[in-house]
């Protein structure tokens, strides 16, 4: 998409990130999430939202005040990783209420508030695409949807780890390698292009 030659650390961060996001996956044991739908407590749900609502309003903050790329890019990657979780968690909700029919569902405020959310994400990606190159803001994007929607999954729909006196430290560690994998993929310096048409003309 953008026509430039890979840098060999880029592709070695992305490996290191694409791994530690699958090991984060299958660790926390979110693909054995039972598939029932539980009731939502609306306390925890509230406050997760509103949580939610500050971060992201402090992401967008950061990166309009952002001096360098890589907080601009970072910063709105965040926010819209967690806008697309919140809108999954949403469109669950959706699916619970459907099923108590249509009237149910359009009488609800959830299915207005996945519009909303969803046009508000699709906003901010664009923002945070137009930041920076891809590789600075797609890899935070894809980093932290999957873990707010563990978040949510745990705080809201009250859906368990895998059980271990190991799992914790071992999210802990492979968050880390995540964050540093983010910090070095954001401060990767694209390689010169070396294509005849990227030359120039004298």
């Amino acid at each position: 998409v953008e026509a430039r030659t890979i840098p060999g650390a880029e592709i070695r961060w992305a490996v290191l990130l694409i791994a530690t996001l699958i090991g984060f996956l299958f660790v926390s044991g979110i693909s054995s999430v039972n598939a029932k739908f539980e009731t939502v407590d609306q306390i925890p749900a509230s406050i997760a939202a509103a949580i939610g609502i500050v971060i992201i309003a402090s992401c967008v903050v950061i990166a309009r005040r952002a001096h360098t790329m890589q907080w601009r890019t970072t910063s709105l990657g965040i926010a819209v990783g967690i806008l697309y979780a919140i809108n999954a968690a949403l469109l669950k909700t959706c699916t619970q209420k459907f099923e108590h029919g249509i009237p149910t569902l359009l009488t609800s405020w959830t299915p207005y508030a996945v519009v909303v959310v969803g046009v508000s994400g699709i906003l901010l990606c664009q923002l945070a695409y137009q930041a920076g190159p891809l590789v600075a803001s797609q890899p935070t994007i894809a980093v932290v949807d999957p873990l707010a929607s563990v978040v949510i999954g745990v705080v809201v729909y009250k859906e368990a780890l895998r059980p271990g006196y190991w799992v914790f430290p071992a999210l802990v560690i492979l968050l880390a390698l995540m964050s540093v994998a983010i910090a070095r993929l954001a401060a990767v310096e694209p390689a010169p292009d070396t294509t005849p048409g990227a030359l120039g003309h004298d």
